[in-house]
């Protein structure tokens, strides 16, 4: 199972122990999962995600993004019972899942019409279309065909599925970007 904790404000972006920063060669290990562990609850693990960006602007001819992924320590937890390699992994793609939604953001907003007038309220739609809606169904449709990880079938299509989507995306991985902006006409 996955959370998601949308950034939808400048945010500051320190590197800190509590995070792990979505990159190729980064992976869940079970000791990356440090919240309260939820007995009541009818998951074996839950993990946090959130997608924080930050830009700068000197309003007239360009526009600064950093959008990263990452992955919060603090707020996902597995049962110690239930760790498995199999439930890492599926764990793992909900974090690649986060990804590839954020490629699709980037994209999104390197194709947009933004300008000096627009670029808040077009950074604000984008994030909500791919972070708020699309990204929780996705995640909701990877536990349900692959039953949290139980249907290997499943696993194994979701796992295929998103590395395909992610390397569409290649071009769209930078988490740093400039954008310039368009004049608007009188």
């Amino acid at each position: 199972m996955f959370n998601i904790n949308a950034q939808e404000a400048e945010m500051e972006m320190e590197a800190d122990s509590n995070h792990l920063y979505w990159t190729v060669d980064a992976k869940l290990h079970w000791s990356d999962f440090q919240g309260k562990v939820e007995e009541s609850s009818n998951l074996a693990a839950l993990a946090t995600m959130a997608l924080p960006y930050k830009f700068e602007t000197d309003v007239e001819s360009k526009i600064d993004f950093t959008i990263q992924v990452y992955f919060i320590k603090s707020d996902s937890w597995a049962k110690k019972e239930e760790e498995n390699d199999l439930l890492l992994k599926h764990q793992q793609l909900h974090f690649d899942i986060a990804e590839l939604h954020r490629r699709k953001v980037v994209k999104e907003l390197i194709n947009s019409e933004i300008n000096s007038d627009n670029y808040k309220a077009t950074l604000k739609q984008i994030v909500g279309r791919f972070w708020g809606d699309e990204y929780p169904k996705m995640q909701n449709q990877y536990d349900d065909d692959s039953n949290f990880s139980q249907n290997i079938k499943g696993q194994i299509e979701w796992i295929k599925f998103v590395k395909e989507e992610l390397e569409k995306l290649h071009e769209y991985q930078s988490t740093n970007f400039t954008l310039n902006l368009n004049s608007i006409e009188e």
